[in-house]
């Protein structure tokens, strides 16, 4: 329910609808996460899920070692996540408004 609440301002001013996905949900394994991450990979999307699925998929990207500045992710936290091939290649974090 946040998750949908998070992006549907921005989802309105695109003029886009909000499609809820299960791979988002809290506890959901890593493999199924990153499954939906590549299926989407080839448009811009905004994803919004819950702090135990971003730890997954930062530490994961971290090992990988294409996250900028490292691994954080305070709550509200956003990432730009760019991919090639369906395989992301870069992580940035965006540190909220000031």
């Amino acid at each position: 329910m946040r998750c949908v609440e998070t992006v549907a301002p921005l989802a309105e001013r695109r003029g886009v609808p909000v499609e809820e996905a299960d791979a988002l949900s809290e506890g959901t394994p890593l493999d199924q996460v990153l499954r939906l991450i590549e299926k989407v990979s080839d448009k811009p999307t905004v994803l919004c899920t819950h702090g135990d699925v971003v730890e997954e998929v930062l530490s994961h990207l971290d090992e990988r070692r294409v996250l900028d500045g490292g691994l954080v992710f305070p709550k509200g936290s956003a990432w730009v996540l760019d991919a090639e091939g369906g395989d992301i290649v870069h992580g940035r974090y965006v540190p909220p408004p000031a």
